[in-house]
């Protein structure tokens, strides 16, 4: 990953990111693409255990009530 410069995207719930590098995660619901899904503060919690020492992160919520969960998500790990 580190020599081809590939950052792995993936849902953590489904599959662990590869690598210790940047992380990019989509998340589409539980289960897999279910796009109605609200994530649960546990679920925010688990995805937050996730993020680890990681220095870059990206999380996309792909999903029809995605700005509440990043919001929430933001609020649990107290970023502004």
């Amino acid at each position: 990953m580190t020599e081809l410069d590939l950052v792995h995207a993936v849902d953590p719930f489904l599959c662990p990111p590869v690598g210790q590098g940047p992380a990019y995660f989509r998340l589409h619901g539980r289960p897999a693409y279910n796009y109605r899904y609200h994530y649960s503060d546990e679920d925010l919690q688990q995805l937050a255990g996730c993020l680890g020492q990681r220095q870059s992160v990206r999380v996309l919520f792909n999903k029809t009530n995605m700005a509440d969960d990043a919001r929430r998500l933001k609020g649990l790990l107290g970023a502004s």
